[in-house]
């Protein structure tokens, strides 16, 4: 029998382990031992490490690629997609050398973090604060920033890495045509420098100042905040790239899949009250018969491969919520 099927002296195998780990309870039978977790994750919630042994980790990153490609967990905000371009524009324009582009990154993406401090002096429960917001909380709070010292990656700057908040961005920067590929942020073939500087040009005179006072700041919220980018030249660019209404709908296309994501997440906001994006967001797409009832959502192919990857996410870490 194990000859033919190998899988057998591992099944049998379990068995004895299982028969050998069964107690006996006031002497009326059998009882297996409790189970206290996973034998793969060590214990207690104070382990930072990874706990995916399946790997579905992979699974869902690589259909979240194909559904929404340009996109990922580390992008939350969609103004910093504008900045990288900016800088990237200002840098060719200018015929920066590569120390020379990183300063101009690095003193945008603080002025990006004092003007949205300024704006929202609390974090807004809806959107994260802008990148570096927390490791100037002294200066922010004091009143003044001095970018010469603010902008100097390390531990007393604003960021650690030598090119700031770029390299979570770069992929998908790179994948959208924003930037071309190489080792500092360089134009790609669909950035358009004009609705930028109009949306975001105000961010370098900021990033040109020697210091900048919070206070004055505010007045510059409603226009280069982290929040109103929507409302400014930048945020049309970025949504015409992202949805690409006048691309191809073939289906299965990057372009096509990630329209439909996007249509898909519009809808589901327009018809469900969403305080917190990703947990709403993602009970409507796992549960319910919305998504083939709704006159829009049933209409989106895209919308049962979103069910399929949530609900795997969602099954494989039904543990850790137990």
């Amino acid at each position: 029998m194990t000859d033919q099927f190998p899988g057998w002296a591992a099944l049998r195998g379990w068995q004895r382990e299982m028969a050998e780990g069964m107690v006996t309870v006031s002497g009326k039978g059998q009882t297996p031992d409790l189970v206290d977790g996973p034998g793969w994750s060590r214990p207690r919630l104070d382990v930072a490490a990874g706990r995916y042994p399946l790997s579905v980790e992979r699974h869902v990153g690589r259909m979240v690629d194909h559904l929404v490609p340009g996109v990922t967990t580390l992008t939350p905000h969609a103004r910093y997609y504008a900045l990288h371009g900016l800088v990237a524009a200002q840098a060719d324009a200018e015929d920066l050398t590569v120390p020379a582009a990183q300063t101009l990154l690095h003193r945008a993406e603080v002025a990006l973090a004092a003007v949205s401090f300024a704006h929202h002096p609390q974090a807004l429960e809806w959107l994260p604060r802008a990148h570096g917001v927390d490791a100037l909380a002294r200066r922010l709070h004091s009143g003044t920033v001095t970018m010469s010292e603010a902008e100097v990656p390390g531990k007393n700057g604003y960021v650690g890495n030598s090119w700031g908040f770029w390299a979570p961005y770069a992929g998908s920067e790179v994948a959208l045509g924003i930037l071309g590929a190489g080792p500092m942020p360089v134009p790609g073939p669909r950035l358009e420098t004009a609705a930028l500087r109009a949306g975001l040009g105000g961010l370098l005179e900021l990033a040109a100042e020697d210091t900048l006072n919070v206070d004055d700041l505010a007045s510059f919220g409603d226009r280069l905040c982290v929040c109103v980018g929507g409302e400014h030249p930048d945020g049309a660019w970025l949504a015409n790239l992202m949805c690409e209404p006048g691309a191809p709908a073939e289906a299965g296309s990057r372009s096509a899949t990630r329209r439909q994501t996007i249509q898909l997440l519009a809808r589901v906001v327009a018809t469900h009250p969403v305080r917190y994006f990703t947990r709403d967001i993602g009970q409507v797409l796992a549960f319910g018969d919305f998504l083939t009832t709704d006159p829009v959502t049933s209409g989106i192919d895209a919308a049962g491969a979103w069910r399929g990857v949530v609900l795997r996410n969602y099954s494989v870490g039904a543990w850790r919520r137990l």
